[in-house]
């Protein structure tokens, strides 16, 4: 029986995932050292962790998607929870034992084509090697207009097909 770290390592995955495994209810074993308080005085068997792990991490994080698709996770979710037939990014939801606790990983399909559908002023300044600034001032200059704006949910999102390449070149 190692950390919750050391599981991590061992089973090559992030601390998260093994956390999650715990809070799921797919661990069973599982152990608290006495007179220690905290996550750190959490045991699992590293042996566990990796033969459970191929189950709640299957598709993408959270953090994955969000960062593939370069928005923040605040607008990400907003954009699932708020928007879904939109967006259509589709979330799957784990549960184990405990049915309280849910894992919500994404489609990597679903990731694709959201980012094939939608952009941000971000990714079109990476894409055109060019400041986010200049690639805002373009869009508005060219009367683009984006499907939701950063009011509506943080950040400002196009319709690919809504924009001509000659905006950015």
């Amino acid at each position: 029986m190692v950390t919750i770290s050391k599981a991590a390592e061992k089973a090559k995955v992030p601390a998260i995932t093994v956390v999650h495994l715990i809070l799921g209810g797919f661990l069973d074993c599982l152990v608290r050292l006495v007179g220690q308080e905290g996550i750190g005085a959490l045991l699992v068997d590293p042996e566990e962790v990796k033969l459970q792990k191929e189950v709640v991490t299957v598709g993408m994080s959270s953090m994955e998607a969000f960062s593939n698709l370069k928005i923040p996770k605040k607008v990400g979710w907003r954009l699932v929870d708020q928007h879904e037939p939109i967006v259509d990014l589709a979330v799957m939801e784990i549960t184990g034992a405990d049915q309280n606790h849910k894992i919500r990983r994404f489609d990597p399909a679903s990731v694709a084509r959201f980012k094939a559908t939608f952009t941000t002023p971000a990714r079109l300044a990476e894409q055109y090697d060019l400041q986010v600034g200049e690639v805002v001032g373009r869009l508005k200059r060219s009367g683009a207009r984006p499907v939701f704006s950063k009011v509506e949910v943080g950040v400002d999102l196009y319709r690919v097909t809504d924009l001509r390449e000659e905006i950015f070149t």
